[in-house]
C-alpha cells in the first residue's frame, strides 16, 4: 500500500465530510479513548493556570496499522481562519470550530493527556461507522464561545 497523504492538521470534516480516505475509513477499530489534554500554562499566573480548561479529544486505535498509522485523533479545534461573531442578543461572541480527524502513529493514551478514559469496543466496527455517528447528527458543525480571548466548548462537544 502506498503512503497516504495526510494534511498536517488532519482531515477537516467540517469543510468536507468525505475528506478521510477509504483506507482509514475501512480500518477496524480496537479501542476508543476520551482524552483530557494538558494545556501549557507558560507565562501565566498561578490563578490563570488553575483556571485552564483541558482540551478534550477522542482517540481511536486501529486493530492493525494502516500505512504506518495506528489510530486517529478526532477533535474539535477553533477555526482560526474565521473571525469571531457576536451573538445576536449581544451576549458572548462565538467562533466556528472544525472537526479534525488526524491519523497518529501510536496506540493508547497520548503523551499530552492529563487523564484518559478507555472504552472497550465489543462489537467489531470500522472507523467509518464511528464517524458516521457524528456526522449523521451534524456534529461537524460546532462553535466555541469566546470569553476574554479564550475559547470554550470542546468538552461540550465530547
Amino acid at each position: 500500500m502506498s503512503r497516504l497523504h495526510v494534511p498536517e492538521e488532519g482531515f477537516d470534516l467540517s469543510e468536507n465530510t468525505q475528506a478521510v480516505p477509504w483506507d482509514f475509513l475501512n480500518a477496524r477499530c480496537k479501542s476508543f479513548h476520551v482524552e483530557f489534554l494538558q494545556l501549557s500554562a507558560a507565562g501565566m499566573s498561578l490563578e490563570q493556570a488553575q483556571a485552564l480548561k483541558n482540551h478534550v479529544v477522542l482517540k481511536i486505535d486501529f486493530a492493525h496499522q494502516i500505512a504506518g498509522f495506528r489510530g486517529v485523533r478526532v477533535s474539535m479545534d477553533v477555526n482560526q481562519d474565521l473571525a469571531s461573531t457576536p451573538s445576536e442578543d449581544g451576549g458572548i461572541p462565538w467562533k466556528p470550530g472544525k472537526m479534525l480527524v488526524k491519523p497518529v502513529v501510536y496506540r493508547g493514551a497520548s503523551r499530552s493527556s492529563a487523564r484518559t478514559f478507555e472504552l472497550e469496543i465489543y462489537q467489531e466496527s470500522n472507523l467509518q461507522r464511528f464517524l458516521e455517528e457524528l456526522l449523521v447528527y451534524g456534529m461537524q458543525e460546532f462553535s466555541f464561545t469566546n470569553i476574554s480571548d479564550r475559547y470554550f466548548g470542546c468538552r461540550d462537544f465530547m
